[in-house]
């Protein structure tokens, strides 16, 4: 239980720093330019990565870069790789201490869908393999898991260059080997600087 708190607080309290090339208003006015260069694929391109970390008797560590494609003003589609690091302490400072470590890595497949400019759609396949070790027993675990996560977002232009968003996602799948309870609300803020 502790493990899946400590995982719901990495998304309440994490800042994300996402770098686009793009913000939503300078896409819109080069989605609608009539000019050559407005029509080239590249323009629709974005990049951007997820940073998080949070720290105590269950500690993770995150990176996960993305790259987008804007099909129109409203929608864009990308591929999101994740890596997570983290280990957690039982019984600390005891004789039989135990430290569980887990190595994650996965990719999702995004859909997001804007029907007014602040407000967004998601959704979300991911697919993660987690490695597990434990110090005690000298045991790796290995197994992948895959998520379905539907959420919705709020974004907000701060700057020219600059974009705020929150949002909340779920994973309706709830397959048997998540390591969250079913229907975890998953949290998260940003901030989107464009390049």
């Amino acid at each position: 239980m502790k493990k899946i708190l400590a995982l719901i607080y990495i998304f309440i309290v994490s800042i994300t720093l996402s770098f686009a090339s793009e913000t939503n208003n300078d896409l819109k006015l080069s989605l609608n330019d009539n000019s050559p260069a407005a029509k080239t694929p590249m323009k629709r391109f974005y990049v951007g990565g997820d940073i998080g970390a949070t720290f105590g008797d269950y500690t993770q560590i995150s990176l996960s870069p993305y790259i987008g494609y804007r099909i129109s003003n409203e929608v864009s589609t990308g591929l999101q790789f994740i890596y997570n690091h983290s280990w957690q302490y039982t019984n600390k400072d005891q004789e039989n201490q135990t430290t569980l470590q887990s190595n994650t890595y996965g990719g999702n497949y995004f859909l997001q869908y804007n029907p007014v400019p602040s407000f967004y759609l998601k959704g979300e396949f991911e697919y993660d393999t987690y490695t597990n070790y434990t110090t005690t027993q000298g045991t790796n675990i290995t197994q992948g898991v895959p998520f379905i996560f539907l959420g919705a977002g709020y974004s907000k232009a701060i700057s020219r260059s600059a974009t705020f968003n929150a949002g909340i996602k779920v994973d309706v799948l709830n397959n048997v080997n998540s390591p969250y309870e079913d229907f975890t609300p998953f949290l998260y803020a940003g901030v989107n600087v464009g390049i």
